[in-house]
């Protein structure tokens, strides 16, 4: 359900938690609990130039793996109880703000982006995310698209907790895309893209990912 009010567009969201390709979904919807999603996004501009800034709160009353007790996950069968824990929350703040717009189509343009989330860490593997970025069109080739954008996974404490006690270690994931998508025509795409990796497993080394992409609109 959506409601679009002044000064911001509220929408409320009631869903099944597990994944949706799953048939048993569908054949007995919300048995293992059930996912609700308010969110709240309010416009805002800037010197003239548009933005959106977004608020999302999230409960779920489906169980998860108590992160506490991961360790016992590697220990022999029957030796320790593996225990769960009901319910986990998520809050985001996401936002978008042009610092260029197409006088022509102000639909375009190019700007900042970026998202900070949280959760209670525990039964969520992610205790807090933080993505930020820069894309959008370029002036002079308004049909272009390009994005260079930066991530950070913060790993639950209980996570790295249960993990340390069995000897293994774990830190928080980062990575980096850039891309250019070129327009060569009405229907034709193109463009090289570049991601870097840095996992959050010790000892792991840094992926790096070379290659481009190219779309054919029929």
């Amino acid at each position: 359900m959506s409601a679009k009010t002044t000064p911001a567009t509220l929408t409320l969201m009631v869903y099944d938690p597990r994944d949706a390709t799953d048939l048993n979904v569908v054949e007995h919807p919300f048995a293992q609990g059930t996912t609700t999603s308010l969110s709240a996004t309010i416009p805002l501009s800037l010197g003239g130039l548009s933005g959106f800034h977004t608020f999302r709160g999230v409960y779920s009353t489906q169980a998860g793996l108590n992160l506490d007790t991961v360790g016992q996950l590697f220990l022999p069968p029957g030796s320790a109880a593996v225990e769960t824990k009901q319910g986990y929350y998520y809050g985001s703040y996401a936002f978008q703000q042009f610092l260029w717009q197409d006088p022509d189509k102000p639909s375009r343009g190019w700007g900042l982006f970026g998202q900070f989330a949280a959760s209670d860490s525990n039964p969520n593997p992610v205790g807090a995310s933080v993505f930020l970025g820069l894309g959008g069109s370029t002036p002079g080739r308004v049909d272009d698209r390009w994005g260079v954008a930066w991530f950070d996974y913060m790993f639950s404490a209980h996570l790295k907790t249960g993990l340390a006690a069995i000897g293994e270690g774990l830190q928080d994931e980062k990575g980096l895309e850039a891309y250019y998508d070129t327009a060569i025509a009405d229907h034709i795409r193109f463009g090289p893209d570049a991601q870097v990796i840095w996992p959050g497993t010790p000892g792991k080394a840094t992926a790096v990912f070379l290659g481009t992409r190219a779309r054919l609109v029929f």
